[in-house]
């Protein structure tokens, strides 16, 4: 059995099998009221694929084929789930957090010349809309893993901001809202 997921604008769609949606609790709130991935499958039985319905997400064809990409990856690799411990992050090394070289290489943009932090934004934002909990973390520890050890010029970089645009004012505000920032 798939679901079918579509882009809020109704211009794409990917199907998604139950196993993997199963990861998301916002999808299974929106299919099963609640229910538990068993619970769904003894209920529509048959294991094979047929669309049941669209569920509209906001998100691009781009972020929305790579987030389900994961879903089916983790499904099929851990189908008991996959929670990920956010660490204290004080290395820049991701493999020294993440073992699976799939989880690695899928937010490890910045070495496929893509060097896009928007990008994994977009994944995160998605995950979190989603509530897929293993996606979120992973991205999160991800950007802690980038920002370890950088100055706060070199975040303003990776944020796409010109440390220059910061007046003492607005950087006297970033710190008093993140003091998390004065230890990096």
């Amino acid at each position: 059995m798939t679901i079918t997921i579509i882009t809020q604008e109704g211009n794409y769609s990917r199907n998604i099998s139950v196993d993997a949606a199963g990861q998301s609790k916002l999808l299974m709130e929106m299919i099963g009221e609640g229910k538990t991935h068993e619970e769904l499958l003894r209920i529509f039985g048959d294991p094979n694929p047929s669309s049941d319905g669209e569920i509209p997400v906001k998100a691009s064809p781009r972020i929305l084929d790579y987030v389900i990409d994961f879903m089916e990856h983790q499904a099929k690799n851990h189908p008991w789930g996959k929670a990920f411990i956010l660490p204290r992050v004080t290395s820049s090394d991701l493999e020294e957090y993440v073992k699976d070289k799939y989880e690695v290489e899928f937010v490890d943009l910045f070495n496929k010349g893509e060097n896009n932090f928007t990008l994994l934004l977009e994944y995160l934002a998605l995950a979190n809309y989603l509530e897929v909990d293993s996606l979120r973390n992973l991205c999160l520890i991800k950007i802690a893993v980038e920002a370890s050890g950088k100055t706060k010029y070199q975040l303003c970089e990776l944020f796409y901001t010109n440390p220059n645009d910061l007046t003492p004012e607005v950087e006297q505000r970033v710190l008093d809202e993140n003091p998390w920032i004065d230890t990096l």
